[in-house]
């Protein structure tokens, strides 16, 4: 039977003799020493957590331009969308213990390093967009929500650019 690129991971299963479909494909692990193997989990969580609360987190600060100005709004929803899949990947792999099923390694760890940078380009974009409202517009008085605004903008480039160094840096092995 041909599956499409999708569903071709659905051959991998295989009726065992109770009649249930089990898994007979390749398992991955990270390639590290079993006892560290849980600390780089952590890792992967913490860079989690902390970048969605940096993100969502700049986006709580009712700075000037982000009630109205489309060209500071727009790449923070960029920053969101691609924060929501990173976070997706992230929990399908890390979620699902240290033997990770080959399909869900291909396809999560993959778009990781991807989405983290693209996470540091629209946060970049919209410290770059905020800038020039601000040069533009003026602080709106609002000088305390504009500077902590960029300064969250920096932190989430600079943090969503470590997470993909991080990401990139994992090995992983077929078990």
């Amino acid at each position: 039977m041909k599956y499409s690129k999708k569903s071709r991971y659905l051959n991998e299963y295989k009726l065992d003799e109770n009649g249930k479909y089990v898994y007979k494909g390749r398992y991955f692990s990270i390639d590290d020493l079993p006892e560290r193997i849980k600390s780089v989990y952590i890792k992967a969580w913490i860079f989690n957590i902390i970048l969605i609360a940096a993100v969502i987190g700049s986006g709580c600060i009712n700075a000037a331009g982000m009630n109205n100005t489309f060209y500071v709004i727009i790449p923070y929803i960029a920053e969101v969308a691609m924060l929501f899949a990173y976070s997706y990947n992230s929990f399908r792999l890390f979620s699902k213990g240290y033997r990770i099923k080959e399909y869900i390694y291909k396809t999560a760890f993959n778009k990781l390093s991807p989405f983290s940078m693209g996470i540091a380009i629209a946060s970049a974009i919209g410290f770059i967009c905020s800038l020039i409202f601000i040069i533009t517009n003026g602080f709106d008085n609002q000088v305390v929500a504009c500077i902590s605004y960029l300064a969250f903008k920096l932190f989430v480039f600079f943090f969503a650019f470590a997470t993909s160094r991080f990401v990139a840096s994992l090995k992983w092995m077929e078990i």
